[in-house]
C-alpha cells in the first residue's frame, strides 16, 4: 500500500510541475524565430532612410540651436546687467539715510549739549503757565461745585412750593337750637319733642368739629351730610346738590320745620353771615365755619 501512496504522490507532482512550465510545439518555435527576423529588418530599414535625409535639415537645425544659444546668453546679460544696477542703486540709498542719521544724531547732540538762553527763557515761561493752568482747573472744579449746591438748593426749593401748595383745606361745622331754650319757644314743640334728647340744655346737638375740604366744588351741604352721617344724627331733606344745586333741610335731630311755629325751620350761616344761596350751592373755603340754627322768626332771631 505504502508503495502505491508514494507512486500515487509522484504522479501528481509531476503533474503540477508540467502544468507550470511552458511546452512548446515545433510550429510555435518557427513562428517566433520568424517574428525576429522582420523585426530586425524594419529597424535596418528605418536606419537606412534616416541616412537617406538631406543634409539641408540637419545644416538648418544646426543653425536654429544657435540661434536660441545666442538669444539664451543675450537674456542672460541683460538680466545680470539689471540686478547689478538695482544692487548699486540699494546700496546708495542706504548710505544716504545713513548719512541723515549721522547728521541728525549730530544735531541732536549739539542741541543737547549747548542749550541757549532763549531755550531756557522758554522754559521758565512754561511752567508758570502750568501753574495757572492747575489753577485754572480748580477753579472751574469749584464753580462746578457751587453750581451743583445751588442746583441742589434750587431743586430742594419747588418741593418746599409744593408742600406749601399741597396744604390741606379745612372747615368747621356746628348745630345749635339756642332758640328754643327760651319757654315761650319750647312750649311750643309738641310734648315728645320736650326732651334733652332732642333739645339739650346747653342748645348744642353737635359741637364745633373740623373737617377737611376733599375736593374743589365741595359744598356746605357735602360738609354738613359728613357731619350728620359721621356723628349719627338723624336728618331729612328735599333737592339734589349735584343735579339742582339746591338742597332743603326739613329736619335735623327730629326737629323739623314749623315744630315751633309757622316762621320755624332750619338755616345756615356762613362766617356769622347769611351766604344768600342754598346750602347746595355755596363752595367752601379754607377757614370757613358753617353754623346750622333753629329759627324761630324766619332767622330774624338769629341775626339773618
Amino acid at each position: 500500500m505504502k508503495k502505491i501512496q508514494f507512486i500515487v504522490l509522484s504522479f501528481i507532482i509531476a503533474v503540477l510541475c508540467l502544468s507550470g512550465c511552458k511546452v512548446q510545439t515545433v510550429e510555435q518555435h518557427d513562428q517566433e524565430q520568424q517574428g525576429t527576423t522582420l523585426d530586425q529588418g524594419k529597424v535596418k530599414v528605418v536606419e537606412g532612410s534616416e541616412k537617406n535625409k538631406n543634409p539641408q535639415e540637419k545644416t538648418q537645425k544646426q543653425q536654429q540651436k544657435s540661434a536660441s544659444s545666442t538669444e539664451q546668453k543675450k537674456e542672460t546679460t541683460s538680466d545680470f546687467k539689471k540686478e547689478t544696477t538695482n544692487s548699486k542703486q540699494q546700496d546708495t540709498a542706504l548710505q544716504t539715510e545713513k548719512s541723515t542719521v549721522e547728521n541728525n544724531g549730530s544735531n541732536q547732540e549739539k542741541t543737547i549739549s549747548s542749550p541757549t538762553k532763549e531755550s531756557a527763557g522758554k522754559e521758565q515761561q512754561t511752567k508758570p503757565t502750568k501753574d495757572k493752568v492747575v489753577k485754572q482747573e480748580k477753579q472751574d472744579k469749584n464753580t462746578v461745585t457751587k453750581k451743583k449746591s445751588t442746583t441742589t438748593h434750587k431743586e430742594k426749593n419747588p418741593a418746599k412750593q409744593a408742600t406749601v401748595t399741597e396744604k390741606k383745606k379745612y372747615v368747621t361745622i356746628s348745630i345749635r337750637v339756642d332758640t328754643l331754650l327760651k319757654k315761650e319757644n319750647y312750649e311750643r314743640l309738641e310734648p315728645a319733642l320736650q326732651s334733652e334728647k332732642y333739645v339739650p340744655k346747653n342748645g348744642v346737638i353737635l359741637s364745633t368739629s373740623t373737617y377737611e375740604i376733599q375736593h374743589e366744588d365741595d359744598s356746605a351741604w357735602d360738609i354738613t351730610l359728613r357731619a350728620l352721617q359721621q356723628h349719627h344724627i338723624h336728618f331729612e331733606y328735599e333737592g339734589a346738590a349735584k343735579k339742582y344745586g339746591s338742597i332743603y333741610v326739613e329736619g335735623i335731630n327730629h326737629l323739623y320745620e314749623k315744630d315751633a311755629g309757622k316762621l320755624s325751620g332750619w338755616m345756615y350761616s356762613v362766617n356769622g353771615k347769611n351766604p344768600g344761596v342754598g346750602c347746595g350751592s355755596y363752595e367752601v373755603k379754607d377757614g370757613d365755619h358753617i353754623v346750622w340754627q333753629y329759627t324761630v322768626d324766619n332767622g330774624r332771631d338769629i341775626g339773618l
